[in-house]
């Protein structure tokens, strides 16, 4: 039993609340509900935007390339521009900042020694230019405070033990460390002119290379702190690029913000007209009066829109519903929970909006007493994240036989081989361990005659 002056149900999230009313042996209206009209939200307490920073750059010798033209390229260096500014802002949204350079081994380095990455100097260093191993900072970045922000620039060139992209692997291991204990990880990917060498090809000859090839950023840690860094490389440096130049998807398994209640309109539909039901007018909350004989009620539903910046979305969608009966008793307006089969199903979804259809069942609606009055409550979970690579991922990772073309063509845009798979393994890992959330809300109310 649900009593009016308890407030009820609480509706946690992000709930989509459908709610039928029919007469009940009397004309008296219902003066109140039994669901809360507005959520309650909980928030997480924010991540302060100058906390600690530790920035890793790939010391590799292949490295030097992004730092050349070549001919015929011409135009902005990003690589550069990035190494030259970063710690400009650093010191404007860090409290503290560390700089390290990795490759065959790891070194600590000073603000300068990390301006100088924008010379080819810094990565002819015989400790470290031969190979680098991803793994190792983001192996680093698991060790931190939640609090950290990690920042990894590099080509995602993998090697050795990292192509082993299994639960067990070297690159695998860290990363599910890092988003079980709460961590957010993103990958931002940017094309750049490059000249030099490309080695770890899969015939072991390095390439002669002079074209575009894109290099990466690798953030983990607070998302506020994620979304802030991809706000401020947007405003510096991506706004001078072509769209396409550059791609960005945060991994994560938070995928909205707590919307208001909306309310949904519903399609021209014979049998279904406005009524006035409730006593009192209630925002967010469109009312119609249902004949039994009526065609199904169609309800739009728009969904809450994913936060940015771009992340995952959800892969399925599923409608859970309660239905209440109006009971009052000894002057006390008082609401039954009701056990009955579905009475909505989902129709059609986009990301923007779903269609729920209601009453499809006619013997359903006919099992509803004629001058009860219900209320029936409807949510819009999404239950699964999209585990697949992202698309822009798979369209700058090589396909099969590419390599066999580099020996006789080379691409004026050059992939990054195991990207795709790569950014599938994050996917995987984050839709592994999604929680549902409730996508949408909204309130209808009903009457059959």
């Amino acid at each position: 039993m649900l009593r009016c002056w308890r407030r009820g149900l609480v509706v946690l999230g992000l709930g989509l609340w459908a709610t039928l009313l029919v007469a009940c042996g009397s004309s008296e209206r219902p003066a109140c509900l039994p669901v809360d009209l507005e959520p309650k939200i909980t928030k997480m307490p924010p991540v302060e935007e100058a906390g600690p920073v530790v920035v890793w750059v790939d010391a590799s010798g292949s490295m030097a390339g992004y730092l050349r033209r070549g001919k015929p390229l011409s135009g902005d260096i990003p690589y550069k521009d990035l190494i030259q500014t970063l710690p400009q802002w650093m010191d404007m949204v860090a409290s503290k900042v560390d700089y390290f350079r990795f490759g065959k081994t790891v070194q600590a380095m000073s603000r300068g020694d990390f301006l100088n990455a924008a010379r080819e100097s810094f990565y002819r260093d015989p400790r470290l230019k031969d190979s680098s191993r991803i793994s190792d900072p983001i192996a680093k970045a698991v060790e931190q405070d939640a609090s950290v922000l990690t920042v990894i620039i590099t080509d995602l060139f993998l090697s050795g033990a990292e192509l082993d992209l299994s639960a067990s692997g070297a690159l695998r291991r860290p990363l599910t460390q890092a988003l079980q204990q709460g961590k957010h990880v993103a990958l931002l990917g940017i094309r750049n002119p490059f000249s030099d060498k490309i080695y770890d090809l899969s015939g072991g000859k390095p390439l002669d290379y002079t074209g575009e090839r894109p290099f990466y950023l690798i953030l983990i840690g607070p998302e506020t702190r994620i979304a802030t860094l991809y706000r401020r490389l947007q405003q510096e440096i991506l706004s001078n690029l072509p769209a396409d130049y550059y791609h960005f998807t945060l991994f994560t398994p938070d995928l909205i913000d707590t919307p208001a209640p909306s309310t949904p309109s519903t399609p021209r539909n014979s049998g279904i007209k406005p009524a006035r039901i409730l006593k009192n007018s209630q925002p967010n909350m469109a009312q119609f009066a249902v004949e039994r004989d009526s065609a199904p009620l169609v309800l739009d539903v728009p969904l809450a829109p994913l936060k940015t910046p771009p992340r995952l979305t959800w892969s399925s969608l599923q409608l859970r519903e309660q239905l209440y009966h109006y009971t009052p008793r000894q002057g006390r307006c008082e609401w039954d929970l009701v056990e009955l089969p579905p009475l909505g199903k989902l129709e059609t979804a986009n990301v923007d909006a779903v269609k729920i259809q209601l009453f499809s069942e006619r013997e359903r609606i006919l099992s509803l007493p004629k001058g009860g009055i219900f209320v029936l409550a409807l949510d819009v979970v999404a239950t699964q994240l999209a585990p697949a690579s992202p698309d822009w991922a798979k369209a700058w990772s090589f396909k099969p036989g590419d390599e066999e073309r580099l020996r006789t063509e080379l691409p004026p845009f050059f992939p990054t081989p195991h990207l795709a798979h790569i950014a599938e393994v994050m996917a995987s890992i984050v839709s592994e361990h999604y929680q549902p959330e409730t996508l949408a809300t909204a309130y209808v109310v009903f009457q059959i005659q």
